[in-house]
């Protein structure tokens, strides 16, 4: 009896590596963007377009794939550590059009729940890691943050943002509100009315590529085949 078997052997060396896109400028600073810590919660959504990441992408393109961790650079030296959830989604808005245009988002969309510390601007990137890793498509993203904290700090950290399209800027690309004592519930955010601005937080995505499925499989060099008994064989290369 004999059978033909088909061994593929993938090449781990041809895994792609993890890829870091800084998005933005230290153009100017925000206290309200990806929160604003002087208020006991706040609820904040911004879009990165495609053209966003692509731009500040060193292949010029915008990298598809699993999204890990997002970082936010404060311009003040003021820390805090807040409970936070974070939510990431592909979407095809590209700007927020009325005051109360929030994207809706829900637990499937949920990439990040917990503390996180926030550290001052010589510290350098306040990243979070996600529990969830984001399945980025290459498109636009919709992030948002619930800060659920409900308690505030007098000496609170500001943050860097750009403006997309600098002084000629005319779409909506942000959007917030804050308060104390209650925080927000994605369910029924629709319809409350935030602040729009046209910047987005300077941020920097660390993304896994998506492994192509027309790579070629690697073929091992000088492959030998040494039977151990009737039933079975040792590969050696």
């Amino acid at each position: 009896t004999s059978e033909e078997i088909t061994i593929v052997v993938k090449n781990a060396s041809e895994r792609p590596n993890e890829v870091v896109i800084e998005v933005g400028s230290q153009q100017s600073t925000d206290t309200h963007l990806p929160t604003h810590v002087y208020y006991g919660n706040t609820f904040s959504q911004q879009i990165y377009t495609a053209d966003d990441i692509a731009s500040y992408s060193s292949s010029g393109e915008a990298v598809d794939g699993q999204i890990k961790k997002i970082a936010f650079h404060a311009s003040t030296e003021n820390s805090a550590t807040r409970t936070i959830e974070v939510y990431m989604k592909n979407t095809t808005k590209t700007a927020f059009s009325t005051s109360t245009d929030w994207e809706s988002v829900s637990n499937e969309n949920l990439v990040y729940s917990g503390s996180v510390s926030f550290v001052g601007k010589s510290s350098g990137w306040s990243e979070v890691v996600f529990t969830t890793p984001f399945e980025y498509e290459g498109g636009n993203i919709l992030l948002c943050v619930n800060d659920k904290t409900n308690s505030y700090l007098n000496s609170y950290p500001t943050f860097y943002v750009w403006t997309p399209g600098g002084n000629n800027a005319t779409e909506y690309r942000s959007m917030y509100i804050y308060r104390d004592n209650t925080s927000y519930d994605i369910s029924t955010i629709a319809g409350v009315q935030g602040y729009q601005k046209y910047f987005v937080n300077y941020a920097k995505f660390t993304i896994e590529p998506a492994v192509e499925d027309d790579l070629e499989p690697a073929i091992p060099a000088n492959l030998t085949a040494t039977a151990v008994d009737h039933q079975s064989t040792s590969l050696t290369w």
